[in-house]
């Protein structure tokens, strides 16, 4: 042990003055290393504090209250000391009502107990009600604690028949402290309530509707009396969960535990795997760095070795100093991330924001990063070093540069470890194994580092076919492999995994858009009937509303283009028909009666109906409360539902049906429709079909089928009003929006198709913009560290007589090398495995596969492909100095 301190020493001392002599080199390994490390601790700290612990959230309940108490509703229960995990012992045969379990409480506690209702009410002022009831809580007697830290303006109620009135209910009754609000419920007389004060955690009444019925109640302890553990399990015994101060303070060192969630091993290996490639980029792109310095300071290490110092000591100048490097970036960047995180909650919290509740440090987390960034640094210098202890020392204090050989067989091995991890995606993608599927691309990406040292040497001999910036750039990079290759690989490993992150995006998107499922063109307008009393309760007897009048309010609401009724078909007899399109031959699907039964069947090609969700209001007929919907139409709304097409509204007239879908048009494009009723638990059969020419309508959304009155009525099919469409002359503003909804309320639903909005293009922007982060900061270090090596080729150029351009265009040729290659042959590696996600999305059963294919966003591809080569060599002709440098002369 003191032998190998002994030796540990000079070598720590030698390269803490490498890394204080080298103030620029270390300086831009500290900041990769840094950065990272306090955006991961910054980052960490803010995604812990937004989620609130349960101790906090228990608190935040009490309020100034003892203990919160809860009826669980099944009957004996035993709980956590923080009320958060419970478990039922036994059912109630019978369940206790709220009071006599208020007696219960009021016999075990000693403290005053507050009893709290929530009630549902529609509140009133001036005249009028609101259109739709809301949830009050409502108090048994008055208490300060009830409404501690919600008022905004006023008071707390402090007697019956009072009210602490939420800020939006007052400002759409136009009230304020002072005024009185009526509160009426579903059933009994309306109350009046005098308003005391304006709350931002919903309302507050005593007094009001004690003995009515409650949605849930809640019994608060107030006083100075603590409630004990021994009284929380005695009210276990009743079914009753409660959360108390004093067990807070002081929980006993029983009961049952908070379980921690269990993560699936498949979660833990890809979290793993994305873990394992990150550190590995970090080394890669952090590597080159290392290896320059460990160049810089061959005579150093030279003179170590002349001076008796074995392979080990001159090893552990290099891993040294990149182990000091990376622990004083690390320490530092965790330190700068805690405390901007605290400072960015405290701005936040102290302007009113409820994101982050507590602050919460993951100190075990902190730690880690500050490790992986130390791992990272020493990983980055670990090959460098090994390479400085195989220099030639003689060569070295000559101040010559010899670079080793190759090992010719390298690249293979990178080339095997690519084909296998290949191999074994497919495999785990097809069979569902987790290890392969993560494995699989851990090994392309090595296999691909591997393997950059041939790319290179490759690059080199095709040198003589370029021109002379390229071919000078090829032949440098070709001879230092070293701090070429690393950079190379960096690039490539990252453009990959940008590459298949965007077309797993792109593909998924694409299914996403596939099957959904718009009600009409981009900003129409839906209306389904639906009466309502203001508790949200179904009114089946009342009238259908006046299609007429429902038209008339659309138009002074919205900017409504055309408009028309829509009508759905139902059964003319009680036979509880509906209509379905049958599939065309060619799809090789079986009888209707398993078309209908099994949706499945033939990988899904066959399941005509039901397979997609509307995406706004659903349109419910006598029979058809789970089944998409068919439309009997004169032709105005199929015009309205494609934004004002006159020419489909005349084709449907004279009899054409519009489906929405290619499966149920036939070669002869014609559609076969067939009227289903549920005859028996077997299946369901046909009982009427109709041949008549098809027309493809994407817009009908979630009208399966579009036919005139004439084709119903020959399917024993007739026709009911169910709501009203319109088609606008633009989108709709939100306020527009409410404003017909509530000229509509109580009597239909509104809603306004948007139009997909997938979150494809957005991934797709971040990744671009991380590829070209990667791939220029990967090109910039690598012409950083490669401008004081290239310094004698530059003077030789100066005194053949080069231009002063011919610096930059070498400049520029050199970042071509290493971001072309990167970036080519990451783009051909990323979409390989791309596909291998793609196959490995097929395989889950997820609702995209009947629609699922490989996409590739070739937008986004040619952006990487080209604009990150283009930028990169540009960048380095513009910034790079044109003047050459001329060497020392000596004169006599």
């Amino acid at each position: 042990m003191r032998h190998w301190w002994r030796t540990l020493r000079p070598a720590a001392r030698i390269a803490r003055r490498d890394a204080v002599r080298s103030k620029g080199r270390t300086a831009l390994v500290a900041a990769m290393i840094g950065l990272p490390v306090l955006g991961g601790v910054g980052g960490a700290v803010l995604a812990q504090s937004s989620m609130e612990s349960p101790e906090h959230a228990a608190r935040a309940a009490l309020g100034g209250a003892q203990a919160v108490i809860d009826d669980y509703g099944t009957g004996p229960v035993r709980q956590d000391p923080v009320g958060q995990r419970v478990d039922v012992l036994s059912q109630w045969t019978q369940r206790p009502s709220p009071t006599e379990q208020g007696r219960v409480i009021a016999d075990v506690v000693g403290g005053t107990v507050v009893r709290t209702d929530q009630r549902v009410v529609v509140l009133g002022a001036h005249g009028r009600e609101l259109v739709h009831a809301t949830t009050i809580r409502s108090a048994d007697r008055a208490s300060p604690v009830l409404a501690a830290g919600q008022v905004v303006r006023g008071s707390a109620p402090s007697g019956t028949g009072q009210i602490l009135l939420a800020v939006d209910e007052a400002d759409e009754l136009g009230v304020d402290v002072g005024d009185r609000v009526t509160a009426r419920a579903e059933s009994g007389p309306a109350s009046t309530l005098t308003v005391t004060g304006i709350g931002n955690h919903g309302s507050l009444a005593v007094g009001f509707l004690a003995d009515g019925f409650a949605n849930g109640t809640t019994w608060s302890v107030v006083g100075s009396t603590p409630v004990t553990w021994a009284e929380v399990e005695a009210l276990n015994e009743h079914g009753l969960r409660v959360v108390s101060r004093a067990v807070l303070d002081h929980p006993p060192s029983f009961g049952i535990s908070v379980a921690a969630p269990r993560l699936d091993g498949a979660v833990i290996g890809l979290f793993g795997a994305a873990a394992v490639m990150g550190v590995l980029e970090a080394v890669l792109i952090v590597g080159p760095a290392f290896a320059v310095g460990a160049r810089r300071v061959e005579r150093l290490l030279a003179l170590v070795a002349a001076c008796g110092g074995d392979q080990g000591t001159m090893r552990s100048v290099v891993v040294l100093t990149g182990l000091i490097t990376g622990l004083a970036a690390s320490l530092v960047g965790a330190v700068v991330g805690l405390v901007g995180a605290v400072l960015v909650r405290g701005v936040l919290v102290a302007r009113g924001s409820t994101a982050f509740p507590e602050l919460r440090v993951p100190w075990l987390l902190c730690v880690a990063f500050v490790v992986v960034g130390a791992v990272v640094a020493t990983a980055a210098s670990w090959l460098p070093a090994r390479r400085a202890t195989r220099m030639d020392v003689v060569a070295a204090l000559g101040g010559r540069r010899v670079e080793a050989r190759p090992h010719p067989k390298v690249p293979l091995v990178g080339i095997g470890l690519v084909v296998g991890g290949l191999v074994a995606a497919v495999v785990g993608a097809l069979q569902t194994t987790p290890a392969l599927l993560v494995a699989g691309p851990v090994a392309i990406q090595v296999g691909v580092v591997v393997a950059a040292g041939g790319l290179v040497t490759l690059v080199g001999r095709l040198a003589p076919r370029a021109g002379v910036a390229a071919r000078i750039a090829m032949r440098d990079a070709a001879r230092q492999r070293g701090r070429t290759a690393p950079a190379i690989a960096a690039v490539i490993a990252a453009v990959a995994g940008i590459v298949a992150g965007a077309v797993y995006a792109q593909s998924s998107g694409a299914a996403e858009q596939a099957i959904y499922r718009p009600s009409g063109a981009v900003g129409t307008v839906m209306v389904a009937y639906s009466p309502t009393d203001p508790f949200g309760n179904p009114l089946p007897d009342s009238p259908q509303p006046d299609s007429t009048a429902v038209e008339r309010a659309l138009r002074g609401a919205l900017p409504v283009g055309s408009s028309a009724i829509l009508r759905t078909a139902v059964p003319a007899d009680a036979d509880g028909a509906f209509l379905v399109p049958a599939p065309r031959p060619a799809l090789g699907c079986p009888a209707m009666e398993k078309v209908l039964v099994d949706p499945q069947q033939a990988g899904g090609r066959c399941y005509l109906y039901g397979d997609r969700m509307p995406s706004t209001v659903s349109f419910q007929a006598p029979g058809q409360t789970y089944l998409p919907t068919a439309i009997v139409d004169d032709g105005s709304a199929a015009e309205a539902l494609e934004g004002g097409d006159v020419a489909l509204g005349e084709a449907v007239a004279k009899g054409t049906v519009l489906v929405t879908r290619p499966d149920a048009i036939w070669p002869d494009g014609t559609v076969h429709l067939y009227a289903v009723a549920e005859r028996d638990v077997v299946g369901l059969q046909p009982t009427a079909e109709l041949v008549a020419p098809a027309r493809l309508v994407a817009g009908l959304g979630q009208f399966e089928v579009l036919v005139n009155e004439a084709d119903a009525t020959a399917l024993g099919m007739s026709a009911v009003e169910a709501g009203v469409v319109a088609s606008t002359t633009r989108m709709p503003t939100d306020d527009e929006q409410k404003a017909a909804e509530t000229a509509l309320a109580r009597q239909a639903v509104v809603g306004v198709e948007p139009g997909y909005h997938g979150s494809t293009p957005v991934v797709l922007l971040i990744l671009v913009a991380g590829a070209v982060v990667v791939g220029l900061g990967a090109t910039a270090l690598a012409m950083a560290l490669a401008a004081a090596e290239f310094r004698p080729d530059l003077a030789t150029l100066g005194a053949i007589g080069a231009g002063p351009r011919t610096r930059r265009r070498v400049a520029a040729a050199q970042a071509g090398v290493v971001v072309v290659v990167g970036v080519g042959l990451g783009a051909v590696t990323g979409l390989l495995l791309g596909g291998v996600l793609v196959l490995a999305l097929h395989q889950t059963g997820s609702r995209l596969v009947p629609v699922l294919h490989l996409v590739v966003p070739w937008p986004a591809l040619a952006a990487i492909v080209v604009g990150v080569p283009v930028l990169a060599m540009g960048g380095a002709y513009v910034l790079t100095r044109s003047r050459l440098p001329m060497a020392r002369r000596v004169v006599g």
